[in-house]
């Protein structure tokens, strides 16, 4: 390969589009975590790539390293405490994407009732115990 054709390689190489955005929540804060993953599917019927799965980063922001074929692609951000969110996206129309994340309500404990008194002759259940003879 002579250096005219590695450098138009490197050229196209690094104008590969690939797909890049932030995670955001209710006002504008910045959402991430330690466990949250943005999953990148191709949506095009002759691509058989597997999907691509990206970490987010302390500012919230993601980017597939690898870079992407021009086309439809569905982004799915999965953020422990929100409810996961997808778009679908056309590679190459979109520069930025940004993600509005929604928290998901705590769940609540509560008591149902429990029997705390007790009959020495009787089990949990109500049954009546009666030692064997010896």
């Amino acid at each position: 390969m002579n250096l005219r054709a590695l450098a138009l390689a490197l050229v196209v190489t690094g104008c590969a589009p690939t797909l890049a955005g932030q995670l955001k929540g209710p006002g504008g804060i910045i959402v991430t975590s330690k466990e949250a993953r943005v999953n990148i599917s191709s949506l095009a019927p002759d691509n058989k790539a597997a999907p691509v799965v990206v970490e987010v980063d302390s500012s919230g922001r993601f980017a597939a390293s690898e870079s992407l074929e021009p086309g439809p692609y569905l982004v799915e951000a999965l953020v422990p405490g929100f409810a996961p969110e997808s778009r679908r996206v056309m590679l190459g129309e979109t520069d930025g994407l940004e993600i509005e994340m929604k928290p998901v309500p705590r769940a609540r404990a509560s008591t149902v009732g429990a029997n705390y008194g007790g009959d020495p002759d009787r089990g949990a259940g109500g049954a009546t115990l009666t030692p064997p003879n010896l």
